[in-house]
């Protein structure tokens, strides 16, 4: 009983990870896409 707990607490904490750097690996990607556009247009107005 204690290690099935055990394991699915681990593995519990390892989803939750993997959610969060999924999710801070897109926020980054986003605002990268966001500075590139920006940067895009501010060229292209010249």
């Amino acid at each position: 009983m204690g290690q099935n707990s055990a394991f699915r607490t681990m593995y519990f904490i390892a989803h939750v990870t993997k959610n969060i750097y999924t999710v801070e690996k897109s926020f980054i990607f986003s605002r990268r896409q966001c500075l590139i556009w920006m940067l895009y247009s501010h060229f292209r107005r010249k």
